[in-house]
């Protein structure tokens, strides 16, 4: 499981769902709570992530439907029948992804690409 602690930039909330959106990336996620239930969905606030590593998709380029992404480094390759396990560094920290077999080099700047949906909030967020 991948886990960054990242800080709340704006919450934007319709009833029991909120979107929120992270200053140190271009990452965003959707939750099923709002700041009235949840004080610490507020700007300014720091929480940890988390995030499966076949959640974690990887691409040379971005298009303009893009969701969130982190630009990423290959530190380290895994190679694996079906999978690779790619292990990348990024402004954040380190993050793993296990993806279908791709070309991929050691040292090669990429975009992991991670859906709002697909990005949970950790238990005892508080970015501690």
């Amino acid at each position: 499981m991948n886990r960054m602690k990242l800080t709340i930039a704006s919450v934007t909330s319709s009833r029991f769902l909120s979107h929120i959106r992270f200053l140190e990336a271009n990452l965003s996620m959707l939750i099923i709570d709002t700041p009235q239930t949840d004080q610490r969905l507020q700007p300014g606030s720091t929480l940890t992530i988390l995030f499966k590593e076949t959640d974690v998709a990887l691409a040379r380029t971005l298009t303009p439907s893009t969701l969130g992404h982190i630009d990423v480094v290959v530190e380290n390759i895994e190679q694996g029948e079906v999978l690779n396990e790619v292990h990348l560094s990024s402004r954040l920290g380190s993050l793993t992804a296990l993806v279908p077999l791709f070309d991929v080099s050691v040292g090669e700047k990429l975009y992991a690409l991670i859906h709002p949906a697909h990005i949970l909030l950790a238990k005892d967020s508080h970015g501690e």
